[in-house]
This record gives structure tokens, sequence and C-alpha cells, in this order.
């Protein structure tokens, strides 16, 4: 039986390849590596923001200037990122190093809160988007 993760996984798939199939003109194929990148930035996005708001909430260190930016930063950056693969955008290779950056940079935080459940989770999550969207 699947958990919650696999099945808002499932879920965000399913949304995206619904996207994919209406959005781009037939003429504008997306590659299985733009269409892998989509998901996994959705799936970082949701993560970020969710961590956004478990951070907000916690306070102290958490809680940071710092800390939210880097977040804020991967919230935007991986939303920019799927809407440019879907739209086929001409700024698509523009965005990809702004992503995979955004990523990394959550990647790096997560690091430091070490046993923190939901920034094991930001981490795996953006590890993923980050990677993906290198190979686009």
């Amino acid at each position: 039986m699947p958990n919650d993760e696999e099945k808002i996984r499932q879920i965000v798939e399913d949304v995206v390849h619904q996207e994919l199939k209406k959005s781009p003109p037939p003429q504008q194929n997306i590659s299985s590596d733009e269409q892998k990148a989509a998901v996994d930035c959705t799936n970082a996005h949701n993560v970020a923001l969710q961590t956004l708001h478990y951070c907000e909430q916690q306070g102290g260190a958490l809680s940071g200037a710092e800390v939210l930016n880097v977040l804020q930063d991967c919230i935007e950056m991986t939303d920019m990122m799927n809407s440019a693969i879907l739209r086929k955008s001409k700024l698509e290779s523009d965005i990809v190093g702004l992503c995979a950056q955004a990523c990394d940079g959550c990647v790096k935080l997560a690091e430091n809160f070490g046993e923190d459940e939901q920034m094991k989770n930001l981490l795996q999550y953006c590890k993923i988007a980050g990677e993906s969207v290198k190979k686009i």
C-alpha cells in the first residue's frame, strides 16, 4: 500500500502529465528529461513551500532571514523552471542554472539541520530536482 508521499507524488505526476498533454503545441515536444524535471521541480517546490511554513512556525534558527530566503529562492525558481519547461520557453536553458543553484542551496541548508525530518525531506526532493534540471 503506498504511503502518503507516494500518493502525493503520483497525484503531482498525473497533473503534470495532464498539463504536458494540453500545454505545448504539437510541434513542441517535451523530452523525457524535461518531463522528469517538471515533475521533480513541482515536488521540490511543494516541499520547499511546506518547509517555509514549518520554519516560520518553529522559530529560532529555522526562521532566520537566510533560511527563509534560501527556501523562497527554491520555491520561486522551481516554479519558474516548471513553467518554462511546460511552455517550451526560449529562456529555459538560462533558467536551468538558476534553478539548479536554488535547489543546491536548499540541499546545503538542509544538511545544516541534520536530524530534522522536514529538512531531510527538503534535502531529498531538492537534490532530485537539482539533478534533473542539470540533465536538460
